[in-house]
């Protein structure tokens, strides 16, 4: 695999550093910092862009090749 400008995979990194920082300030900073309780509305709402994370970054993943 060659080397990809950056320019051209920013976005892809740019939007996967943010869905990972929405999960990281809804998630540890209050619950690591003891500032707020969650309802099961607010858990649902951090799984989902845990979710989202998750899907956006498996985009650039490759898959290695089945050992025999």
């Amino acid at each position: 695999m060659g080397k990809v400008p950056w320019k051209r995979v920013e976005p892809f990194y740019s939007e996967a550093l943010s869905d990972l920082r929405s999960v990281k300030n809804a998630w540890r900073n209050p619950t690591m910092h003891f500032t707020r309780d969650y309802e099961e509305e607010d858990a649902k709402k951090i799984l989902d862009r845990t979710e989202a994370f998750m899907v956006h970054i498996a985009k650039r993943l490759r898959q290695a090749p089945a050992v025999k």
